[in-house]
Order: structure tokens, then C-alpha cells, then sequence
């Protein structure tokens, strides 16, 4: 299955996306089925010309360390993609990451914000709204 197929227009069922949406047949190891999964921290180059290809970012499939990438997040990133509907998906490593992520999208505008949500994430907000957007309240805090 390529990566160009989403959900709205394939025959396949949602069940049968969710369960091998996101894989590319030709690329398996070995000529595997199912895709495994990678458990490998590094990645090796060929050669140092190519390490360097990747550092210069000519080789975007390409993997070095996977808290940057890896091959078996890349496809839960397709797989969800692909179920959504969507050009493409970003999966982090904790909810702190993806918080991160959706507010680094705001820099600039003000956000609004009630003291109530996301208490584990309050004590974040002072670095991000010193560098990244201005905190609005909506709601004032309660007093008890």
C-alpha cells in the first residue's frame, strides 16, 4: 500500500487501513508481510559521503537516531494519516510534545486559556508565553 491512498477514496475498509494502512509492501525487510518493528536507537550509513547527503537533508527517507525518526514511527505517522483522511501526521513521544507542538503553531497570536485546563501542563505556560505568544485568561480564577 503507498502512502498517496487515504481513506476517503479507497475501497479498503476502515478495519483493513487500520491494520495495514500506512505500509509500503516493497520496502519490507526480508520480504516480510507485516512490518516490523524497529527497535533500533542509530541507524548506519553506507559511507560518510552519505551521512552527509543526510545531514545536507538529500536523503529525507533516510534514518540517523530515532528520537529524530524511525522507520516504525514514520508509518504509524501514515497509518493515521491515511485513516484520517490526511496529507500527512506528526506522532510525538508524550502529551507535553504534542502541547508543545500545537502551541509553537500559535507564536504570535494572543491565547486564551482558562486557569482550569491542562493543569499539568501550568507551570510550562510562563516559558511560553515569555517567548512564544501573550496568555489571555477567559475565565478569571476562581476564589475559594
Amino acid at each position: 500500500m503507498g502512502s498517496d491512498r487515504s481513506a476517503t477514496d479507497t475501497k479498503l475498509s476502515l478495519a483493513t487501513i487500520a491494520v495495514h494502512g500506512g505500509e509500503r509492501a516493497d520496502e519490507q525487510p526480508f520480504g516480510a508481510v507485516v512490518s516490523p518493528v524497529f527497535h533500533s536507537a542509530t541507524f548506519a550509513f553506507e559511507n560518510f559521503q552519505e551521512m552527509r547527503r543526510y545531514a545536507q537533508g538529500e536523503l529525507p527517507e533516510a534514518y540517523f537516531y530515532s528520537r529524530y525518526a524511525n522507520p516504525t514511527v514514520a508509518e504509524a505517522e501514515r497509518k493515521v494519516a491515511e485513516l484520517e483522511g490526511a496529507e500527512s501526521c506528526v506522532v510525538t513521544a508524550s502529551g507535553s510534545a504534542a502541547t508543545f507542538c500545537a502551541l509553537a503553531t500559535l507564536a504570535g497570536y494572543p491565547l486564551y486559556s482558562s486557569h482550569a485546563a491542562s493543569p499539568g501542563n501550568s507551570s510550562k505556560r510562563p516559558v511560553f508565553r515569555r517567548r512564544l505568544y501573550v496568555l489571555r485568561w477567559a475565565l478569571r480564577r476562581p476564589t475559594i
